[in-house]
């Protein structure tokens, strides 16, 4: 499936393909994908929790995934911002996403 397939929203575009080129940490990615699919704010993210089978709170996202996170975004954003001031499109022909069953 071509990320374009996908989504139209080329932040969004651009995360996957930071993601698929296994260059970025995968759980922070997830975490900056969120603030842009699920309109979560980071400090939403950082209460994402579960409880431990002790009652506790096991957070999803640790401070160092976010701040990450944070970079991954901003940088995603300067390269769709870089690549619309140089006119050029948003998706190299040869990206696709792959399929899981």
């Amino acid at each position: 499936m071509r990320v374009a397939d996908y989504t139209q929203d080329p932040v969004l575009a651009e995360l996957i393909r930071m993601v698929g080129s296994g260059r970025v940490e995968q759980h922070s990615a997830q975490a900056a994908i969120w603030t842009r699919t699920d309109n979560m704010s980071w400090q939403d993210l950082a209460n994402e929790s579960t409880r431990s089978i002790g009652g506790g709170r096991d957070y999803f996202f640790k401070p160092a995934n976010l701040m990450v996170a944070q970079n991954i975004f901003v940088a995603a954003e300067a390269r769709v911002r870089e690549a619309a001031e140089k006119g050029e499109t948003s998706e190299p022909a040869e990206v696709v996403i792959p399929r899981v069953r």
